[in-house]
């Protein structure tokens, strides 16, 4: 699966950076130029939120890529899938550009596009997975589109790291706040247990993704044929 390969990507390039700073901070304690070298510091630990959010969304998306795969790949109808898959495959119609047209043509055509899928049980169009989310994302978001999917998320991580590093990430992205500010209250060690909590939570997603696509829990469950009971 490509999520646990871009995870692991972004994982690693987090504890080598990490790693990078432990040296750095030990550097200054050496450095008589400590006050030039702190600021760069301060600078540097703030960019580890930047990463931490990179591995964050490049991974959350790269696993509904890989249940879009799935899904292609398995040839669904919708018969076949589960409620709530139908639910978000309804949306994906109703996002359509022909559904917000004053043009009642374009917009009958669509209704009898999803009624014919239905009724003759045809292959359904892809979800657009990428299309449930945003690239605004925390703990909160990762477990609403997991619900919606149908992806169980139990046990673990809590995920509360993930609201600090988005909410931190997006200070820095926008320019609300300074690299300097944002990175100076942070010790490495602080650092480096967001990261570790950071990485238990998606690692956790990504798992629970792989047994989503693995056990195929996107479709209907088959119901058992009971025998009849046999004649005294």
């Amino acid at each position: 699966m490509r999520g646990r390969t871009v995870f692991k990507d972004r994982r690693d390039e987090v504890r080598a950076y990490l790693a990078y700073l432990f040296d750095f901070e030990t550097t200054i304690l050496r450095d008589k130029r400590k006050k030039r070298a702190g600021f760069f510091f301060k600078v540097a630990k703030a960019n580890l939120f930047v990463m931490l959010y990179n591995l964050v969304e490049s991974t959350t998306f790269i696993c509904l890529e890989d249940i879009e795969q799935a899904f292609a790949s398995n040839g669904l109808t919708h018969k076949k899938v589960t409620e709530k898959v139908r639910v978000e495959w309804l949306k994906q119609f109703c996002r359509d550009d022909r559904l917000r047209k004053t043009n009642q043509e374009d917009q009958h055509k669509l209704f009898l596009e999803v009624v014919m899928t239905v009724v003759e049980d045809k292959i359904l169009q892809p979800l657009g997975t990428k299309n449930m989310t945003d690239s605004n994302i925390n703990q909160h978001v990762i477990h609403s589109v997991s619900d919606r999917l149908g992806v169980a998320m139990t046990g673990g991580a809590d995920g509360e790291s993930l609201e600090i590093i988005r909410t931190l990430r997006n200070s820095l992205a926008h320019g609300n706040e300074k690299f300097s500010v944002i990175g100076s209250p942070y010790s490495v060690q602080d650092l480096e247990e967001h990261a570790n909590k950071c990485f238990s939570f998606i690692e956790r997603f990504v798992c629970s993704v792989e047994s989503y696509i693995r056990h195929q829990r996107f479709r209907v469950k088959r119901r058992r044929r009971v025998a009849p009971p046999a004649p005294p």
